[in-house]
C-alpha cells in the first residue's frame, strides 16, 4: 500500500516535470520512508490519546528515536509490519508504564539502565541487511549511541530526583526498548548469515 502510494506520487511528479525519472527509484523509496513515518507518528498520537499518557509516551518515543537513529537494531521486512510492530510495542509500553507501581520504579529504572547500558555500549550499532555501512561507520554511529545514551540517562536521573518519576521511568523503557531491538536486530543477522 505505502509503495504503490509512494510511486503514483512520484509517476505524477514525474509527469509534471517536477521530478527527474532517471532517479524515481530513489525519490519513491524517500516518499516510501516519509509516509510509513507520518503514519508512525499519527499512531504514536492516536495511543497517546488513547492511553492518556502524553507526557510519558511522547519522552519514550523521543528518547528511543534518539538512539535507534544510531544505535540500529532490528528492522521490519516492509513498512506496514514496521507500522503494526510499533503499534503493538507503542501500546505494550503505554500499557507497562500505566501500571507500573511507584515504588517499583527506581529498581525497574536501575535494572532498565543496566541492561540498556550493557547492550549499548557493546553491541550499537546494529546493522540492517538493507543498511550496510562500513567498519568505520559502525564504529562512528556505536560512538553517538553511547554519548546519547549518556545524556539520556543524566535525564533520567534528572527527572527521577525532581520528582518526575514517570518521566524517568518513560526514558529507561525507551532505552530497554531499544535494547530489544538490537538483540532481535543481531538474531535476524545471525539467521540471516546461516542461509
Amino acid at each position: 500500500m505505502i509503495k504503490l502510494l509512494a510511486g503514483r506520487i512520484v509517476a505524477w511528479q514525474v509527469s509534471k516535470n517536477y521530478l527527474s525519472k532517471q532517479q524515481t527509484d530513489l525519490y519513491a523509496y524517500g516518499y516510501e520512508l516519509l509516509i510509513s513515518q507520518v503514519i508512525n507518528l499519527l499512531i504514536t498520537c492516536l495511543l497517546v490519546v488513547v492511553f492518556q499518557s502524553r507526557l510519558t509516551v511522547v519522552l519514550c518515543f523521543i528518547t528511543y528515536m534518539l538512539l535507534r537513529s544510531y544505535a540500529g537494531g532490528y528492522h521490519a521486512g516492509t513498512h506496514e509490519r514496521c507500522m503494526a510492530a510499533s503499534a503493538v510495542t507503542t501500546s505494550l509500553l503505554c500499557i507497562v508504564i500505566k501500571i507500573m507501581p511507584e515504588d517499583k520504579i527506581l529498581l525497574a529504572n536501575l535494572i532498565g539502565t543496566f541492561v540498556s547500558g550493557i547492550t549499548i555500549f557493546l553491541f550499537a550499532h546494529v546493522q540492517d541487511q538493507n543498511k550496510p555501512l562500513s567498519e568505520a561507520e559502525k564504529e562512528q554511529y556505536g560512538k553517538f549511541s553511547r554519548r546519547i545514551w549518556v545524556a539520556e540517562t543524566l535525564l533520567w536521573i534528572v527527572c527521577y530526583l525532581a520528582g518526575a518519576k514517570y518521566a524517568g521511568f518513560s526514558v529507561v523503557m525507551g532505552h530497554f526498548t531499544l535494547s530489544l531491538m538490537l538483540g532481535l536486530g543481531m538474531l535476524k543477522n545471525h539467521c540471516m548469515s546461516l542461509k
